[in-house]
């Protein structure tokens, strides 16, 4: 019974983390504080100062873990990096989820079931990091 507990620990553990990681365009630059403000767009044309791109982060998340922590981790990358903001480029799904269903219902139930369940195990967020000149 202790490894079934174990094995749902570490499924849930895995599934609700946050990952993310960076690429850094050009000359590294020296980073910013833990508590650097860093500024989020949804597109590169509302950005109303001049810029340059330094890099590119991303945030691979559970299917239980909010968008906010995504985008926490792209800010942290983004400091790490010494930039200013982060221009968010996309959203991916990777993976299969898992469900217990109902007996009787299989992985073609209908949509409008209550026991239907459809959903990518992990989504991958990417941005653009910028510095402001």
């Amino acid at each position: 019974m202790k490894i079934v507990y174990t094995s749902i620990f570490l499924v849930l553990l895995l599934v609700g983390c946050v990952n993310s990681d960076s690429i850094q365009f050009g000359e590294a630059r020296p980073p910013k504080p833990a508590d650097y403000p860093i500024d989020v767009y949804p597109a590169p044309e509302l950005i109303d100062r001049q810029f340059d791109i330094v890099g590119e982060a991303s945030a691979d998340i559970g299917q239980w873990t909010d968008d906010q922590e995504a985008i926490d981790a792209l800010k942290s990358e983004a400091r790490e990096m010494g930039g200013d903001a982060i221009v968010l480029a996309g959203k991916e799904s990777i993976g299969r989820g898992f469900s217990t269903q109902s007996p009787g219902y299989g992985p073609y139930a209908p949509k409008d079931s209550q026991y239907y369940y459809s959903s990518n195990a992990r989504e991958l967020t990417r941005a653009l990091v910028i510095v402001y000149k």
